[in-house]
């Protein structure tokens, strides 16, 4: 099966699960008056929200390069990844609000043992999808399912808030708890937009995919006749990174013979970093084919000298 469509299957499982928690939420939140219970039932609805998100741009993702986008639409699901951040930062606003409102309020919330029942098992339910679609996601080096797992994490911190809140106030804590408690979870959940938008935003901006001298390390071993390798720059996703450069190498070289060293570059980098990698080599031939590596690099330090 290939990688996009394991994706989707795995955004279908977690969508459905997201649908029911968050029926289950909402409805004991308004039935209990309880607005940690609220803020969790509308953050699990936003999961389901965020899972669709994901699946339009796996989708987007996995079409082949075309006359239009001759890179491909691999930046697809990171714009998705990034929308999700982005969702992420809403729902805090929204918690927050919740929370300042609570604060105000004079009706104490209260929640039955039959409710707390409830809210634990799709604390735990949650627990598990999120392991589980994280650990896909770091396998398959999938953006849009780490995001969505961090997502779904946000949702188990508020649940955790939402019990802790109801044990506080059962046990004689003044109802103030509920609201407080509420502005830590909107602290938590943006930190985990912060988190997104780290690994998405850079990719989106071309930051550097590679570490440039571990990348030429690996070229250099690959070839005795390659002189120098300068200009380089990489940009890219942790599955899909382009990468170019200007190498030098001996002017006696044929045409063919360096068309097939930047195919050797490229295979060897891909088998080296475990990555989809594709390299563009711009060849610069050395006319004093006898100058060595070494030899190169003492011209050019008494060039600086």
């Amino acid at each position: 099966m290939g990688r996009a469509r394991r994706i989707k299957r795995i955004l279908l499982l977690v969508l459905a699960i997201n649908f029911v928690v968050a029926g289950v939420k909402i409805a004991l939140g308004y039935l209990f008056a309880f607005g940690s219970l609220l803020s969790d039932g509308f953050h699990a609805l936003s999961d389901g929200a965020a899972n669709i998100v994901a699946l339009v741009g796996n989708g987007y993702a996995a079409r082949s390069p075309d006359k239009d986008h001759p890179y491909g639409y691999h930046k697809h699901e990171t714009m998705a990844s990034f929308f999700i951040g982005a969702m992420l930062f809403m729902i805090a606003a929204i918690i927050a609000g919740n929370a300042i409102r609570g604060l105000l309020s004079s009706r104490s919330p209260e929640l039955d043992i039959a409710a707390f029942a409830g809210v634990s098992a799709t604390l735990l339910l949650n627990i598990i999808v999120a392991a589980f679609e994280y650990r896909l996601g770091k396998k398959l080096k999938s953006e849009v399912l780490i995001s969505d797992s961090l997502h779904t994490r946000g949702d188990i911190f508020i649940s955790i808030g939402v019990l802790a809140s109801a044990a506080l106030i059962k046990a004689g804590f003044p109802r103030v708890i509920d609201p407080l408690l509420s502005l830590v979870i909107a602290g938590l959940v943006f930190a985990l937009f912060l988190r997104i938008i780290s690994f998405s935003l850079p990719v989106l901006l071309d930051k550097r995919a590679l570490d440039e001298r571990e990348v030429i390390d690996i070229i250099y071993k690959l070839d005795d006749d390659i002189i120098d390798i300068h200009k380089f720059r990489s940009r890219g996703k942790k599955n899909h990174v382009y990468v170019d450069f200007h190498l030098i190498t001996h002017g006696d070289k044929t045409v063919t013979e360096t068309h097939l060293l930047s195919h050797r570059i490229e295979d060897e980098l891909r088998r080296v970093l475990k990555r989809d990698i594709e390299v563009i080599a711009h060849i610069e031939p050395r006319e004093d084919a006898n100058d060595s590596r070494d030899e190169l690099i003492i011209i050019e330090s008494e060039k600086l000298g």
